[in-house]
């Protein structure tokens, strides 16, 4: 039962760190911040988002090797953006959802799972 609690702890404050480091960064207040926050529809995209996860890997050691941009977040918006939605349009191109459960995961396991 204490190996329990010790982990729970340790998860909770994994958990704490992760929530200050997002409403830091994204200058909101850490009470709005849940497990189940979606980043690129709640927080952001593009550039901001690009950064974020270059500051979350990096100040988190984790290997991100493994983590593609593209299949999460959108580019920064272009001239070409109505070409590249109609494109993804076509092909089926759907980008999948990170919230911040996902972040504690990755953090836990040091790399991008």
């Amino acid at each position: 039962m204490q190996k329990f609690n010790l982990k729970m702890n340790h998860n909770s404050e994994l958990i704490e760190k992760i929530k200050a480091f997002i409403a830091q960064e994204c200058n909101i207040e850490i009470e709005k911040i849940t497990m189940e926050t979606p980043l690129r529809e709640k927080l952001f995209d593009g550039d901001d988002a690009d950064l974020f996860m270059w500051d979350f890997f990096h100040i988190f050691e984790i290997d991100f090797s493994n983590f593609k941009f593209d299949r999460y977040f959108n580019p920064e918006p272009t001239l070409l953006d109505p070409f590249l939605f109609l494109l993804n349009l076509i092909k089926g191109k759907k980008l999948q959802t990170i919230k911040v459960k996902k972040l504690v995961e990755v953090a836990q396991a040091k790399k991008w799972v």
